[in-house]
């Protein structure tokens, strides 16, 4: 039985050059506004010859980073905070922060970025969790 680990290389970088597409930027502002949790795919793990009916390569394993989200103030941040990474922006869809008494939004840029770390409590609604070997593991 042959097996292969593929992983994506610095994956955070990857992240946040692809936070600059402006569809991409949409998405990720209708998956806050509906609360949902967002997982990059950053390796797969590959076995061949594991099932007689299966042929080429079968995944038995994925690794994953958590999307996370930051607010800001824009009136509390520099204007090259906003122009120093791709993965910060103003939303276009949706304001965290609530209508301020002068009419101003309080939290009004978001910085998305991956975790490094998934904790059994970032999943453990996907399944039946484990931890083993220091790596949260999920049967599903």
């Amino acid at each position: 039985m042959l097996e292969k680990t593929y992983l994506l290389a610095n994956s955070g970088n990857w992240f946040e050059n692809i936070c600059r597409i402006p569809n991409v930027r949409l998405w990720l502002e209708r998956m806050i506004k509906a609360k949902w949790d967002i997982y990059m795919i950053v390796g797969i793990h590959m076995t061949r010859g594991l099932l007689p009916e299966a042929d080429g390569e079968v995944v038995i394993a994925v690794q994953y980073r958590k999307v996370m989200f930051q607010w800001y103030w824009s009136r509390h941040v520099e204007s090259t905070f906003l122009e120093f990474g791709g993965n910060r922006w103003e939303p276009l869809l949706l304001f965290k922060g609530s209508d301020l008494e002068d009419g101003e939004i309080e939290e009004d840029i978001v910085e998305a970025s991956l975790k490094d770390v998934i904790t059994e409590e970032d999943v453990k609604a996907e399944g039946n969790v484990y931890t083993l070997d220091g790596r949260v593991v999920i049967f599903g």
